[in-house]
């Protein structure tokens, strides 16, 4: 397995991961009120986007090293 598909795949499960803690802990809001959970799914949503930006980044960095 080659370093790119690696991260690729890193990146997608901590996205999705990231994305089921957020609507989970909305759901949890739902049913019992409790500001911690909208609190978690902030966290969540921006560790979601912070694995994407990485991601992106990681792709244009290894498309920069690749040709030279």
């Amino acid at each position: 397995m080659s370093l790119k598909t690696v991260h690729i795949f890193f990146v997608l499960c901590t996205t999705m991961l990231s994305v089921l803690l957020a609507i989970w802990n909305y759901t949890n809001w739902i049913s019992y009120g409790e500001t911690s959970s909208i609190v978690y799914m902030i966290v969540s949503i921006l560790c979601g986007l912070v694995a994407i930006i990485y991601g992106k980044r990681f792709l244009t960095k290894f498309k920069e090293l690749s040709f030279m």
